[in-house]
């Protein structure tokens, strides 16, 4: 069984769709993991969780895929899972200290070496391009900056960008409100190169795709007035071009390839 999240992707998933513990595929794209501790909400829903990281106990990422039980029950049966981490806390119920050893786990996922990070520590220096396409990213003319603030290039906000069916949506299954019809959290942007096919399913594996969809979106209701108001002319492809310049780098090497976060049941 392969994982939903992989380093050298930006611990994402490289498939369209992802797959449960089963094999069975659901109908989402698993998000990127990077810096969950500076985030406000966890991916799988809108309710605010103290420290960020906490997926380990979460929503499974579709309603047909196994429970949490059925999950647990696999790793007690799994011939390489470590005895001492079966019960960290002595306590019968197993739910939490897997949970919370995840999300401990999780913590240690820090991006901080981006030549983004680089130039705001003063090591280096964004070039004329660059420079040109980060005043894209945080001007009306791309209008990213809303949902994708700086330095964490989120803000851990939901928002429906009238791209997203209602059905699918994590706000709308946890909390069954109107109002969150059409919602997704706005990902991260770090390591965007390596987080490859973009959108909760999947759709886009180009940012310049990704990128022009912003002045396609139609007036419905419920879109976000963020999105409403937004790029009052699209980009021209010129500006997009350079606006990718610019995402280019928000890729951190030293993340994606970092031993400490590797699997370690690796051969």
């Amino acid at each position: 069984m392969r994982t939903c999240h992989v380093q050298v992707y930006g611990f994402s998933d490289f498939r369209r769709f992802s797959e449960g513990i089963d094999g069975i595929k659901g109908n989402r794209n698993a998000p990127s993991i990077v810096n969950p501790a500076g985030w406000a909400r966890p991916s799988g829903t809108a309710a605010p969780r103290p420290g960020g990281a906490g997926e380990g106990t979460g929503p499974q990422p579709d309603r047909d895929a196994p429970g949490l039980a059925e999950a647990i029950e696999r790793l007690e049966r799994h011939a390489d899972y470590p005895d001492s981490s079966a019960r960290p806390s002595g306590q019968p119920d197993h739910r939490r200290p897997r949970g919370q050893g995840i999300a401990q786990f999780e913590r240690t996922f820090v991006s901080f070496n981006t030549k983004y990070d680089r130039v705001r520590r003063g090591e280096a220096a964004f070039t004329p391009e660059e420079e040109a396409g980060r005043r894209i990213f945080n001007t009306e003319i791309g209008d990213c900056f809303h949902c994708h603030a700086e330095p964490l290039f989120t803000t851990s906000t939901f928002h429906n960008t009238a791209s997203i069916p209602w059905w699918m949506t994590a706000a709308l299954r946890r909390h069954r409100q109107s109002a969150d019809m059409g919602k997704f959290k706005a990902p991260s942007l770090r390591n965007i190169f390596d987080s490859v096919p973009y959108m909760h399913d999947g759709r886009f594996t180009d940012l310049h795709e990704s990128s022009a969809l912003q002045p396609r979106i139609p007036r419905w209701p419920n879109v976000d007035p963020l999105i409403r108001r937004a790029c009052p002319a699209p980009m021209r492809p010129g500006e997009i071009d350079t606006l990718i310049t610019y995402l280019e780098t928000l890729t951190d090497p030293d993340y994606l390839t970092n031993p400490a976060l590797s699997n370690p049941y690796r051969p």
